[in-house]
């Protein structure tokens, strides 16, 4: 009977091992996971250096396939910079002699025939255009002509740029959230934590079934 019991204990005792040693694997693979999905997005603050004095915060190396459509503008008066992103043209403006940024002029940029009135954010400082019809036309594949028309006070200017968008170009932030951008590593980081919990889960029934057994030393 002695030798029963021994036995008994003995398997639960490495039924709770197994239990342990596979939580604490499924752990530090969940801990990998997050740490290789999210570490090489981390992108260094604005004014960040290096140990040797570089500056971190510059452009990262990037494809071209992933790079948000841009276009650059300028005249004696006002220079811009617009980026395609996130289902809306962004553009900032500031003063082509001072560099101090233009708030809350009349900005209005043209595409062929379609025109649109921009948006002033004054939480950011940029100007917006979010019209679908518009940001679809941007978006299409080829070289587009824009005419910026910019009020500021007494001053007014015509800017034009060229935006360039190459066949593999694809709007980022349509896909942010999806699949085909940083949708997919919470997708996996996800599916890795619930793997997790299904291990503790086992874990804690396993660990029910074995206390809920009868004794047998002491039906003994």
């Amino acid at each position: 009977m002695t030798l029963t019991f021994s036995k008994t204990r003995l398997t639960a005792m490495g039924r709770f091992r197994s239990a342990c040693a596979a939580c604490v694997f499924a752990a530090k693979i969940a801990a990998i996971t997050a740490a290789i999905t999210f570490l090489p997005n981390a992108v260094a603050g604005p004014g960040a250096h290096g140990p040797n004095g570089e500056h971190l915060d510059g452009a990262p190396t990037s494809s071209p396939s992933i790079t948000a459509p841009s276009v650059e503008a300028k005249s004696d008066l006002f220079e811009l910079v617009g980026r395609v992103s996130g289902g809306k043209l962004s553009i900032l403006i500031d003063r082509f002699a001072t560099n101090a940024p233009v708030m809350r002029a009349s900005v209005s940029v043209e595409l062929g025939t379609l025109k649109s009135a921009a948006k002033f954010h004054d939480e950011i400082g940029d100007y917006s255009i979010d019209d679908p019809a518009f940001v679809a036309a941007l978006l299409a594949p080829g070289t587009h002509a824009l005419v910026f028309t910019i009020i500021d006070g007494n001053d007014s200017d015509l800017l034009e740029g060229a935006l360039v968008v190459a066949k593999s170009s694809t709007d980022n932030s349509a896909h942010s959230n999806s699949y085909f951008g940083l949708g997919w590593r919470y997708w996996l980081v996800g599916a890795v934590l619930s793997v997790v919990v299904l291990l503790l889960l086992w874990y804690r029934l396993k660990k029910v079934r074995i206390s809920g057994k009868p004794n047998v030393w002491r039906n003994a």
